[in-house]
């Protein structure tokens, strides 16, 4: 917009906002624009100044009225327009945030000046930047200097400002950054009378941003209790309050009455809503006297309304007087059919955040109704029989040891029923326990109480049951007399045939050890441990009190499980049976004390191994510059068929942030459909870019959205638009630098917020705008809950859409050693593949193969990135790496086809029904058996050596006499040759072979 068309628009708007009574300001308003050069060193911000009469110095002062809080701190750099030069010879005798008071020896004359006042440099540019501001600097000639200052500034010749200007639109702080100087604030509060709060009704189109100081814009107009604007007909109508504190108050209570339409179709999202699980909520908002306090509010019109819809916005400050703005609303024009969402500037999407779609019990995907019948639940492939105590007494599978089918032999996992064990002066307190009480049943869940009683305790047990194989617990112990406790305990005791492998809790996944000890530490809580084999496995997972979720821990802070670091965990095999106890340690309870004990349990596999995998041929890059990269994905039609378009390129420029390039993204992904190819985004949460236009309404949240932080305060501060918009109070995350002075700068997000409601009403409006066919999930930004839903948005919007779950290796000391599919594990009944990731050593063993890396034991498959991964290791679990990204797949891909992959059944190595095996435990075979012929996937985990092959020739269906052994030529992987079926067969260090076993007709 050029600035003409804003002053228009100023003019346009500010009659219907109600004007109050203005002050006389302390210097006459100047004119903003916009104007083009490069950030480094000069900063975002200038003034263009014109000087006519050629001096030896001219003075000016430059009425900036500026945000930040120290300008005396930054230098002030002065050029020639007509040059480019820098002006050497600068003085400046008063620097403030209202004013600056500048004299300067100018070159040219007549001419016009550049000055710049908050030049910068950035530490790098790549993701993680710091912004660093140039300290004053003495470039003036000694002798001029002196001169200047035996004589009288008000004498000096005038500089004239034409106007201020912004670097770009994005940078500018106008009008809504410019602050009131501290007379013009003093002024109006003085006219306002012996009022504690003034308000200052706002439209959407300029968030208020500033939370210490007033706009300019305010200034001008006065506080007022009357707000107008225009609507059509179905639209979410967002408009802001700004509340100006004159006293310190603890809660602003917003209500709202209207005889247009129901009170319910207004909305202040400040004061509450609907949480991330479809709970209502209220929030406190206390405000500080001096500070200002955006009250953001909504109102649905309905599509059939036309006229005037008016209301009052009841304001009442705690213990202070209520006031009320009027609103008047002009509805006209045609219906907006979704509300206004697809307009990204009318910010209707904030309706957003209270949404609570998703959210029910209701069966989905693949899964079957949860059944419930005498103490025995019934889910996929598994069930769960109930203890007395409520706890289960036993979990069975129905999976192979593959786990493809639902049909293999029913394997229990339990030795023992699982017990919270309670002891009081070295004796287990024996509970009465009532009979299981079911809550609620749905399709998709059953809820469950069971209480019990003892001398001096009381238990609640509360059990969700859900259809994916998840068993949330709410241990209560309520304390009836005082009493000292021993210890309070959760035992699992696992079958030892069972507990194969593990993995959490500080152990890298594989064998399982005999014994081990974890304890947590108050920075870490990794509360995760998962024991199993493939087809059969559980993981418990400790939660504390409230639910969060971190992307890096998840458990949060587990109180009453550490006991005040008295807490820990034991395991060891003990006989038949692998006893996990995770104890409390002694504690000295009250009358009246209550302590909460949950924990998460969920048996795996959580869904048969889909055979579309084989099918599932992804192109996955950074580096999608413009629309052309179609071009190069036609290049391999035939090959890759799904798409996944990173962040931080033309089509999808913004992280997590989708909807500010949706014309450029909906053409591209209908000339993907035509190519028969899927189309995967990048979308999720955890970070956002500061370009969505509801940050400002997000920062008037506290910090319900947005993680607190030092902002400018810390040593690392991101790039320059947050030091100067944001300056406070936030975290800095992801940044992307797309080269000349362009940048997506990120905010990191609490983990769980109403931003996830948010988030899934876009992935829904993505599905069905756009033609999206699902996500790329690099790390899960939120919990479980949140994934079912996204899940279930998916499904309906559009059932076959994907989602592929990316993580870098989080086994390490700085993030307590918890592995991502131990981390991510709750997740996995709701997703599609894995895509485990940066730093993975793919040398280390096949059993953490098996259980870190390749998915197969909780019924997904995984591909590899980390250097392209190991092709011939990869195969044995059917992984492989991704097309443009650290590897070539596509003759794997070649071979899966030619072999007709998707119609064999796959045996790894793991299971005792593998028919092929070799002689050397090093290098293991995995088969993919189909009626007339097999492949045989050998991957080597040692050096160079020679092999003989064990084949169970019944078992594939070929007779021995008539074998082929056969390895097909594939490009940088094998030559073509062939075996005898008792032939030795060579393997180099770190390889392997694919060979494909046949009848010779």
């Amino acid at each position: 917009m050029k600035k003409s068309a804003v002053i228009i628009l100023l003019t346009v708007l500010i009659p219907f906002l109600g004007m109050g009574e203005g002050v006389k300001l302390s210097f006459p308003e100047a004119i903003y624009g916009f104007g083009k050069w490069d950030a480094e060193p000069y900063g975002n911000y200038r003034a263009v100044v014109e000087v006519k009469d050629k001096d030896n110095a001219v003075y000016i002062r430059l009425p900036w009225r500026r945000r930040d809080s120290t300008p005396v701190k930054k230098q002030v750099i002065i050029t020639d327009a007509s040059t480019g030069k820098q002006i050497k010879n600068v003085y400046c005798p008063e620097i403030n945030r209202e004013y600056g008071d500048i004299v300067f020896q100018p070159q040219t004359v007549p001419g016009k000046y550049y000055i710049y006042y908050m030049p910068y440099e950035l530490t790098d540019h790549d993701f993680f930047p710091t912004t660093k501001y140039l300290l004053p600097a003495n470039t003036a000639d000694a002798d001029w200097k002196s001169l200047l200052l035996k004589s009288n500034l008000n004498r000096l010749k005038k500089a004239r400002l034409i106007k201020f200007e912004a670097r770009d639109r994005f940078y500018s702080v106008y009008p809504m950054e410019v602050i009131a100087t501290k007379q013009e604030t003093e002024n109006l509060i003085k006219a306002s009378g012996k009022k504690e709060y003034l308000l200052f009704p706002e439209f959407r189109e300029y968030p208020i941003a500033m939370k210490n100081d007033l706009p300019l814009r305010w200034i001008k107009r006065g506080p007022s209790e009357k707000f107008s604007a225009q609507a059509r007909p179905g639209e979410y109508y967002a408009f802001q309050i700004g509340y100006y504190a004159l006293s310190d108050v603890n809660q602003v209570n917003v209500s709202f009455e209207s005889e247009s339409v129901d009170s319910s179709a207004f909305t202040c999202f400040n004061t509450g809503g609907i949480d991330w699980k479809g709970q209502n909520f209220e929030k406190d908002v206390p405000v500080k006297a001096g500070q200002v306090q955006a009250l953001w509010c909504g109102v649905q019109v309905p599509e059939n309304f036309s006229g005037e819809l008016t209301g009052k916005v009841k304001i009442q400050p705690l213990g202070l007087e209520e006031s009320d703005v009027a609103i008047k609303i002009a509805v006209s024009g045609a219906v907006l059919a979704d509300g206004g969402v697809s307009d990204i500037k009318k910010l209707s999407k904030l309706k957003w955040l209270n949404s609570t779609i998703g959210v029910d019990d209701e069966v989905f995907g693949i899964y079957t109704p949860v059944t419930f019948s005498n103490n025995e639940i019934g889910i996929l492939g598994r069930k769960i029989t109930l203890d007395k105590s409520g706890l289960p007494s036993q979990i069975t599978s129905m999976f192979d040891d593959m786990s493809a089918s639902t049909n293999g032999p029913a394997r229990e996992m339990l030795s023992t029923p699982m017990r919270m064990a309670v002891e009081e002066n070295g004796d287990e307190i024996r509970f009465n326990y009532s009979n299981h009480n079911l809550i609620k049943k749905a399709s998709g869940a059953i809820e469950i109480q069971t209480n019990g009683t003892s001398k001096n305790l009381e238990t609640e047990c509360s059990s969700k049951i859900e259809c994916d194989g998840y068993a949330n617990y709410s241990v209560k112990i309520k304390v009836k007399n005082d009493c000292n406790l021993n210890d309070i305990r959760l035992e699992i005791p696992m079958k030892s045939e069972i507990a194969e492998y593990m993995m959490g809790m500080g152990c890298k996944g594989g064998k399982r050890p005999d014994y081990w000890e974890w304890d947590w530490n108050p920075r870490f809580n990794n509360g995760e441990i998962w024991l199993g084999t493939v087809g059969a496995g559980l993981q418990c997972r400790l939660k504390g009190l409230q639910d969060i979720w971190s992307s890096n821990l998840s458990s949060g802070y587990l109180k009453d499980w550490y006991n005040d670091g008295k807490g820990a965990c034991n395991m060891q095999k003990k006989d038949s049976t692998f006893l996990v106890k995770i104890y409390t340690g002694n504690r000295k309870l009250e009358k009246g004390d209550e302590l909460l004990f949950r924990f998460g349990l969920l048996i795996t596999p959580v869904r048969p191994l889909d055979n579309s995998h084989w099918n599932w041929r992804y192109w996955h890059t950074a580096d999608i510059s413009n629309m052309g990269a179609l071009n190069r994905i036609d290049n391999v039609a035939s090959e890759a068929n799904i798409i996944n378009i990173h962040h931080g390129n033309k089509i999808n420029p913004y992280i997590n942030y989708p909807f500010l390039k949706t014309d450029t993204l909906k053409k591209y992904v209908a000339a993907a459909h035509r190519l028969d190819k899927k189309v995967k985004l990048y979308y999720t949460v955890r970070e956002l870019t500061v370009r969505s236009p509801e940050t400002f309404a997000l920062r008037s949240l506290g910090h319900e959205v947005y993680l607190p932080g030092q902002g400018i305060k810390g040593n690392i501060t991101g790039e320059s638009w947050m030091c100067e918009h944001l300056i406070d109070d936030y975290q800095y995350s992801w940044h992307q630098y797309f080269g000349n002075n362009q940048w997506d700068e990120a905010i990191a997000q609490t983990g769980l917020s109403r931003w996830h409601n948010f988030y899934l009403e876009g992935v829904n409006w993505l599905i069905k705008n756009m033609g999206i066919d699902g996500l790329y999930i690099d790390v899960f930004g939120y919990d479980r809950e949140i994934t079912k839903r996204l899940r279930k948005v998916m499904d309906r919007a559009r059932p076959g859409c994907l989602i592929d779950l990316h993580s870098w290796d989080h086994f390490v000391p700085e993030y307590g050693r918890n592995s991502s599919a131990s981390l991510f594990m709750e997740h996995f009944p709701f997703i599609n593949s894995l895509w485990f990731g940066e730093i993975y050593d793919y040398n280390e063993t096949p059993d953490y193969w098996l259980i870190e890396l390749s998915g197969i034991p909780y019924g997904l498959f995984g591909e590899m990135l980390q250097d392209g991964g190991n092709i011939w290791r990869g195969m044995v679990y059917g992984m492989t790496n991704r097309l443009k990204f650290f590897g070539d797949p596509r003759p794997i891909w070649k071979l899966w086809d030619d072999f007709g992959i998707e119609k064999s059944k796959m045996l790894g190595y793991w299971s005792k029904r593998c028919p092929v095996k070799t002689d050397d435990d090093n290098i293991k075979a995995t088969a993919y058996i189909r009626d007339d012929k097999t492949l045989i996937a050998i991957g080597n985990w040692d050096g160079n050596a020679e092999i003989s092959l064990a084949i169970d020739w019944d078992a594939i269906g070929i007779e021995k006499s008539k074998a082929i052994i056969y390895a097909p030529e594939m490009e940088g992987i094998q030559a073509e040759t062939s075996f005898l079926p008792d032939e030795p067969i060579p393997v180099e260090a770190g390889k392997g072979w694919f060979l494909i076993i046949k009848q010779n007709r």
